[in-house]
Protein backbone atom coordinates (compact mmCIF):
# COMPACT_ATOMS: atom_id res chain seq x y z
CA UNK A 1 0.00 0.00 0.00
CA UNK A 2 3.03 2.39 0.39
CA UNK A 3 3.56 2.48 -3.46
CA UNK A 4 -0.13 3.65 -3.83
CA UNK A 5 -0.15 5.79 -1.34
CA UNK A 6 2.82 7.48 -3.18
CA UNK A 7 1.15 7.32 -6.21
CA UNK A 8 -2.02 8.88 -5.37
CA UNK A 9 0.24 12.03 -3.46
CA UNK A 10 2.19 12.13 -6.56
CA UNK A 11 -0.44 12.34 -8.70
CA UNK A 12 -1.65 15.84 -6.42
CA UNK A 13 1.09 17.67 -7.42
CA UNK A 14 1.07 16.92 -11.00
CA UNK A 15 -2.22 18.65 -13.04
CA UNK A 16 -4.97 16.77 -12.39
CA UNK A 17 -5.16 15.42 -16.17
CA UNK A 18 -2.20 13.44 -15.00
CA UNK A 19 -4.47 11.83 -12.38
CA UNK A 20 -4.87 8.70 -14.54
CA UNK A 21 -0.93 8.59 -15.73
CA UNK A 22 0.14 7.68 -12.36
CA UNK A 23 -2.31 4.94 -11.36
CA UNK A 24 -1.53 3.80 -15.14
CA UNK A 25 2.26 4.16 -13.84
CA UNK A 26 1.59 2.23 -10.82
CA UNK A 27 -0.68 -0.66 -12.72
CA UNK A 28 1.98 -1.30 -14.86
CA UNK A 29 4.35 -2.35 -12.08
CA UNK A 30 5.62 0.97 -10.29
CA UNK A 31 8.49 3.23 -10.93
CA UNK A 32 11.03 3.14 -13.47
CA UNK A 33 14.66 3.23 -12.28
CA UNK A 34 15.30 6.89 -13.42
CA UNK A 35 11.96 8.11 -11.20
CA UNK A 36 8.82 9.15 -12.39
CA UNK A 37 8.28 11.32 -15.57
CA UNK A 38 5.59 11.49 -16.96
CA UNK A 39 5.24 12.51 -21.00
CA UNK A 40 3.80 16.14 -21.30
CA UNK A 41 2.55 16.80 -24.86
CA UNK A 42 3.01 20.48 -24.40
CA UNK A 43 6.82 19.52 -24.11
CA UNK A 44 7.08 21.07 -20.68
CA UNK A 45 9.23 19.79 -17.77
CA UNK A 46 8.08 19.75 -14.28
CA UNK A 47 10.14 22.80 -12.29
CA UNK A 48 12.21 21.63 -9.41
CA UNK A 49 9.66 23.61 -6.81
CA UNK A 50 6.51 21.62 -7.76
CA UNK A 51 8.70 18.29 -7.25
CA UNK A 52 10.01 19.77 -4.29
CA UNK A 53 6.60 20.05 -2.81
Amino acid sequence: MERWRWSIRCSRLLDPKLRDVAVDVEDTGGLPEGGWQPERPRGDKPTPARVSH
